[in-house]
């Protein structure tokens, strides 16, 4: 194999395929990409046998070829040439020459017999959304993906379409987060994608309105954008009835600025024992919110105003989640939302003012005061 293209070209044909790689790979050749040339195409795999991505760049190629090569390793070797075209050539022995200028480098490749077959990438169902939607909504959900596999529907965002509308879940048991949007699709589907794999895919999203194709087969979603194609297992099974874990009616509605009440349970959070995790104790009065903490580092209370509508009422939150729920609501802009409560046991729910892009889900918990009365 020989291969000429500026570094800028190969920088964007390696570097979006390492997120797909696996750190603790039990195949040697998953620590590697596969790299082909041929008919004019540097085509570049990144694969962990979950999830991989594959790029294709117009190069000069003066003999076609394949190779894999630790992803780590040639990467960097990329990074620190200068701007300029460099040479790879690849002999029958697997020596790897890089040339750039005066610069020369000589690693060694290994065949790529040993790489794991791709998976189809072509599906029988389709839809189409833009980056900068499939982004946002990665960043509001992705907090409340369960980490526990003992469940492993809740490892993964759920995804419902039906009539071009979207509704996409995440929960962990004590959050639930749901994000509606609009895509392009006439066909009814539902799918589960890991929430490990979306956290990859969220580092080659950026904030355009240019359109994803995606495709799903039984196994597998396949997404194609720019010059790449990202592809990833599905979890199987079916996700949990979670229309009914939310409130039928609440008796107290709050309608607060977002930046005063994170502020408030950032200040919280200064005094909160992680081994501990005292929680806040949230107090709702005719004109406000009255956030409090006692822990074992110290104690904080703060006021904030906000328009009440209902009976006073205490209540503890993990700050933590609470926290989660709040910055999520600033990813679509908003400068106030609502929060509707019903009693101490009860999850709040966290909605926006202005439309009905998100709705979250915390549940509280038991406040100390509370136990002792018990």
């Amino acid at each position: 194999m020989k291969i000429k293209a500026e570094k800028k070209v190969l920088l964007d044909a390696v570097l979006p395929t390492l997120p797909a790689l696996s750190s603790k790979a039990l195949i040697p050749a998953l620590e590697c990409i596969h790299i082909k040339a041929e008919n004019g195409i540097l085509t570049v795999t990144g694969y962990d046998l979950a999830k991989g991505v594959i790029t294709e760049n117009s190069v000069m190629i003066e003999e076609e070829g394949t190779v894999l090569l630790n992803a780590q390793k040639f990467s960097s070797i990329i990074k620190t040439l200068p701007e300029g075209m460099v040479e790879i050539s690849v002999d029958k022995d697997m020596k790897v020459t890089i040339v750039s200028g005066r610069i020369k480098f000589e690693i060694i490749g290994v065949p790529t017999e040993g790489y794991p077959s791709i998976p189809e990438l072509s599906g029988d169902r389709k839809f189409e959304i833009p980056k900068g939607i499939l982004k946002k909504l990665c960043q509001q959900l992705l907090f409340s993906v369960s980490l526990d596999d003992k469940r492993p529907v809740l490892t993964g965002i759920y995804f419902e379409i039906d009539n071009g509308k979207l509704s996409a879940v995440s929960c962990d048991g004590f959050r639930l987060s749901i994000r509606y949007e609009k895509v392009t699709c006439d066909e009814t589907m539902k799918f589960i994608i890991p929430g490990k794999t979306l956290s990859d895919l969220l580092k080659l999203l950026d904030d355009s309105d240019e359109i994803i194709s995606a495709e799903l087969t039984n196994k597998h979603i396949i997404m194609h954008f720019d010059n790449l194609y990202f592809f990833s297992r599905l979890i199987e099974g079916d996700y949990i009835d979670y229309m009914r874990t939310i409130p039928k009616d609440s008796e107290i509605e709050v309608k607060v600025r977002l930046d005063e009440i994170i502020r408030s349970c950032e200040r919280a959070g200064l005094v909160i024992d992680e081994r501990v995790k005292s929680p806040v104790k949230i107090e709702v009065v005719p004109d406000g919110l009255i956030l409090s903490c006692d822990s074992v580092n110290g104690k904080v209370r703060d006021e904030i105003k906000a328009e009440v509508n209902g009976k006073p009422l205490e209540i503890g939150f993990n700050n933590k989640y609470l926290l989660d729920a709040l910055r999520a609501a600033t990813c679509s802009g908003d400068e106030e939302v609502i929060m509707k409560l019903r009693s101490p046991l009860v999850g709040m729910s966290i909605t926006s003012t202005e439309h009905e892009e998100y709705f979250y889900l915390v549940l509280p918990v038991r406040l100390k005061e509370e136990n002792e009365n018990n």
